[in-house]
């Protein structure tokens, strides 16, 4: 019986010895990818695993084709292939990619491999390995394998003679008991004691021992032997695991409890050993399905064959011989989806695919071949290419279809003209790659139609004379794939990439910080026409991971064929940075780093906010340094600014993440904490701030230790707004100081005199319209260039009769919190109307004085605002563009959300707009400026009279003159107090100028009888 089983597992292995070497090869190929990959993925991926993914398919000679490595997240870490560097001129990239996939299934075996590092996966390699390849390896191997196959048949024989030997003289069995059962005996250890050392010899026993059973389960081939009952005797690990039976369970049951083979339908079938049984014949091998103990259903292949004595006796039981082929089952599964998939997509090219042998005869067409043709499907089956394509290859002498591979010459080959059925003709262009399949020879021809690109001039050459030059980045990208098309010489000295890597990029690719959704929805506006183009920001990334940020303008262009998206896009780095670092100076202390004032108060408005909906308390404490003037005039101002920097630290020090500390200017300090939980954790952050000044200060070659003053308002107790409790904490401050140094106080709030006073204010407005309590003041503003009078500002104050004066802008907020604001403003409306004189009747007055009143910006939503100033400037004979109404940023913003109908109006009738405010809200507002035309913006009075002092308010001002320059827009600067900064205002562009340095303010009746008796002059 062993030598009957050597005998037929040697002639299976020459039947598998293909099918194993080709298993081999690519698990070879597979094994040292991996091995060379995983430390390089590991490692971060880089230029290293570049170089060697291009060593594996380039130069190996492990037969890849095509490596594409991803880590964990699945993202791509290097990329090579055969067809990778295949370019189709012509053809798009889209139709390009489809080609190589499909010559990649064409030449090559695919897979995908998953590293894995224990139990954490560290990436994935997707593979290609080239039939060819296999085949040339499994040449050899084969012819090995087939060695080792002759040689176990030329043993067989004289094993099978010695054991008929040892038959013929071993002593009959007793009687009832068949020879295989007398050989099972013992623990059923067939195979490893069915042999009679005495008659065969130990060598021959020790050889079936070793290379019997420990070669089947080296080889994953599971047996089971039965006795002529169908009883299980023996079986080996392999089988074991297949079915989930352990032999010694095994042993001795009926194979088919044990093997339950299934057909396609996973219907019970006979198992192989009982059918050899029945009816006394060789089971040729079959592939059908077991379903294991644990109810797993595995595909197999098995095969079973008859055990006898000697040739001619009765059958002694039956060996079944099976191995797992699931892989085999679900790789060929794979393989069919991906034909029936590469054919899809091939028929579905917008180019004809063809292949032909080595002589030119079509072998296969796609439907685009056949409709291109006009042929059938079927007809071009075994037509010579010639046929098709009879220009130029039969009338050109020597000239081959092979001359045409990977475009080689192209520009010097003759232009190939297709011939249909029907006889008409039509110019084509040709792709043609040589393939190996299977040890046949043959061509891939991928024609494609160029009728309508002939008869048009080349789009990327049209666009690259117009847009090459362009300063700006120009990009024009398809409509649907939104691959690039064309960039400008601009766009490639920007980024950095080559021609032939752009054009494989889209918008997103280059782009950061433009969500795709964002993106989709640009592009779906313009294709529905529901704007003309569409500007945003974003930042573009160079080819070595910098970024930088642009102004992107947008436009579609449905003239095009395909329709085509263009983007214009601007550097404006510069730009960014200048609002970056007004941003900075605008909110930030220069020399410390810590929130100025600004910032300072807009947090503690949000705190305040947030403590008047919880049961925390907000505290300001203001800290101002002891005996600094003394050190600053003593050692310096540089050792005054360190002791400053360092004072700032140790602030910050004894805070927490959500307190907020800030310098006011000089050694006055502010802090803001939140959350406290009363008068006790008030003290205690007090006390930590002065302990955080017990160590002497750490400047070489000086001993110096300062301490400092607090004083301290708490809200809600204190029920001020922000600037009233910074003034309350100040005051406190200075009782601290009043009690010694190093001291801090609390600010009692039993006797709040300004609440008192806004409250008093408040109730009071009406009767102040009543009483007419209102005086209006009138500031001139004269040019900068020659004194004469360009505008004139309106303001107010109110003459209170317990509280004296009160400046207009307290009137303003003390009327926005009792809701009269708009009637304020309409007042002062009322007032610029009457303050000049109607011309008279037939004056031409083409540029009259401009009179500058303030409103809120929200006035301009109201329909019934747009009507009061059309019937105040009718009663008063009002001319055009005298009237000019000055706006905030904020106002601006809320001016511009109006109806567009009611500006209009207001524009039409002659009214004009300025915008006023702090140099950093008007700079960000001129950015952003559109919609409501400016004539004049106004600088902040208080701002101008500290630029002589500030240099960085004086480098906002000169920003915000230089922007104001650029949109042609006058600048008129409040609060110039001295010929110098009027000389370096002027320089710097500035047109009007108001302030001490001019003229006082002055009263409405006043101004009216100075300009009667001075000559008129109009200043536009």
């Amino acid at each position: 019986m062993a030598a009957v089983l050597l005998g037929l597992f040697s002639t299976r292995a020459l039947f598998r010895s293909g099918g194993l070497q080709d298993e081999l090869n690519r698990g070879q190929a597979l094994d040292v990818a991996a091995e060379e990959l995983t430390p390089l993925i590991l490692a971060g991926g880089g230029d290293a695993l570049v170089r060697r993914v291009r060593y594996l398919v380039r130069e190996s000679d492990l037969g890849l084709t095509y490596l594409a490595v991803a880590d964990a997240a699945g993202a791509i870490l290097a990329v090579d292939g055969r067809f990778e560097r295949l370019a189709v001129p012509l053809l798009s990239t889209l139709a390009v990619q489809r080609v190589r996939a499909w010559l990649y299934r064409l030449t090559s075996e695919r897979g995908t491999l998953s590293l894995d590092l224990g139990p954490r996966a560290i990436g994935k390699i997707d593979y290609a390995v080239s039939a060819g390849f296999a085949v040339d390896v499994r040449e050899r191997a084969v012819s090995e394998l087939r060695l080792v196959g002759w040689i176990g048949l030329l043993l067989a024989f004289p094993t099978a003679a010695a054991l008929a030997f040892a038959i013929t003289r071993r002593p009959s069995t007793p009687t009832g008991q068949t020879p295989l059962l007398a050989r099972v005996q013992g623990q059923g250890r067939v195979l490893e004691h069915d042999v009679d050392e005495d008659i065969v010899g130990p060598e021959v026993t020790e050889t079936l021992r070793q290379h019997g059973i420990h070669a089947l389960d080296a080889l994953k081939r599971a047996l089971i032997v039965v006795d002529p009952d169908a009883r299980i005797r023996f079986m080996n690990r392999s089988a074991a695991e297949i079915t989930g039976w352990s032999a010694q369970d095994a042993r001795g049951r009926l194979v088919y409890s044990v093997f339950h083979p299934l057909d396609e339908q996973q219907a019970p079938l006979v198992t192989p050993a009982e059918t050899c049984l029945r009816e006394g014949r060789e089971y040729e091998p079959k592939e059908l399905w077991v379903r294991a103990r644990d109810a797993k259903v595995h595909a197999v292949e098995v095969m079973a064959a008859l055990l006898r004595e000697r040739p001619g006796s009765a059958p002694t039981g039956a060996a079944m011989v099976f191995h797992l082929i699931d892989d085999r089952r679900d790789l060929i599964d794979r393989l069919k989806r991906q034909s029936r998939l590469s054919l899809g997509v091939i028929d579905h090219l917008v180019e004809g695919v063809l292949t032909t042998d080595t002589a030119g005869v079509i072998r296969f067409a796609n439907v685009r071949a056949q409709r291109m043709f006009g042929y059938a499907r079927g007809e071009l089956d075994g037509v010579t290419l010639t046929k098709l394509l009879p220009v130029p290859f039969l009338n050109v002498p020597g000239l081959h279809l092979t001359d045409y591979i990977g475009g080689r010459h192209h520009g010097r080959l003759p232009r190939v003209v297709g011939w249909r059925k029907d006889a008409t003709t039509f110019p084509v262009e040709l792709l043609v790659q040589p393939m190996n399949v299977e040890d046949s020879e043959g061509l891939v021809v991928i024609v494609r139609d160029i009728t309508e690109r002939m008869r048009s001039d080349n789009l990327a050459q049209r666009l690259g004379r117009l847009l090459d030059a362009a300063a700006e980045e120009v990009y024009i990208f398809d409509a649907q794939s939104l691959y690039f098309v064309e960039v400008n010489r601009g766009a490639r000295r920007n980024l950095g990439y080559p021609t032939a890597q752009i054009n494989r990029l889209t918008p997103l690719s280059i782009s950061q910080e433009l969500e795709p959704e964002t993106f989709h929805t640009h592009l779906s506006r313009l294709r529905g026409g529901e704007v003309d183009h569409i500007t945003y920001r974003c930042k573009h990334v160079r080819a070595d991971g910098s970024a930088y940020p642009v102004e992107v303008r947008l436009n579609f262009s449905r003239e095009e064929e395909p329709p085509m998206f263009m983007a214009i896009a601007v550097d404006i780095t510069d730009r960014e940075a200048q609002e970056d670092r007004m941003r900075f100076l605008a909110q930030h202390d220069s020399l410390t780093g810590l929130p100025n004032r600004t910032t300072l108060l807009d947090r503690l408005h949000q705190a305040v906010l947030t403590a008047s909906r919880s049961s925390r308390l907000v505290g300001v404490f203001f800290i101002d340094l002891d005996r600094f003037k003394q050190v600053n005039d003593t050692y310096g101002h540089d050792i005054g600014d360190r002791v400053l920097e360092i004072s700032a630290r140790r602030i910050s020090g004894v805070l927490r993440e959500t307190d907020t500390v800030a310098r006011l200017g000089g050694d006055e300090f502010v802090v803001v904490a939140q959350g406290l939980r009363g008068l006790d954790d008030a003290e205690g952050l007090a006390r930590k701030i002065l302990e955080a000044f017990g160590p002497r200060f750490d400047i070489p070659d000086h001993e110096l230790r300062l301490t400092p003053s607090i004083g301290v308002a708490l809200y809600p107790l204190d029920e001020s707004d922000a600037e009233g409790l910074l003034r309350h904490a100040d005051a406190a401050m200075y009782q601290a100081k009043q009690s010694g140094p190093g001291q801090y106080r609390i600010y009692s709030v039993e006797v709040p005199p300004e609440k008192r006073r806004r409250l008093e204010l408040e109730r009071s407005l009406h009767a102040a319209f009543a009483l007419q309590q209102f005086e209006v003041e009138v500031l001139p503003a004269f040019e900068m260039a020659g004194d004469e009078l360009g505008a004139v500002m309106l303001d107010f104050y109110w003459q209170h009769p317990k509280q004296g004066r009160i400046p207009g802008d307290e009137v303003l907020e003390a009327s926005g919190r009792a809701g009269l604001l708009a009637d304020v403003e309409l007042w002062l409306v009322y007032q610029a109307c009457i303050l000049l004189p109607p011309p008279e009747e037939g004056e031409i007055d083409q540029a009259p004085l401009p009179v500058v009143v303030d409103i809120s910006g929200w006035q301009l939503k109201d329909p019934d605002f747009s009507s009061f100033v059309f019937e105040l400037m009718e009663r008063h004979r009002v001319p055009p563009r005298r009237l000019m109404f000055a706006l905030s940023s904020t106002g601006l913003g809320e001016a511009q959300e109006a109806p567009a109908h009611l500006t209009r109006r207001l524009l039409e009738r002659g009214v004009r707009f300025a915008l006023r405010g702090s140099s950093e809200s008007v700079f960000t507002a001129l950015n952003r400026v559109g919609g409501l035309p400016l004539d004049l913006v106004i600088l902040d009075p208080d701002e101008v009279a500290a630029s002589a002092e500030d240099a960085q308010a004086t480098e906002r001002l000169r920003l915000v003159l230089l922007a104001s320059k650029g949109l042609a827009i006058p600048v008129l600067a409040d609060g110039i107090a001295d010929s110098l900064s009027r000389e370096w205002l002027s320089t710097q562009g500035c047109r009007y100028g108001a302030g001490p340095c001019f003229q006082a303010r002055v009263g409405a009746r006043e101004f009216r009888a100075s300009q009667r008796e001075s000559a008129p002059s109009g200043h536009g």
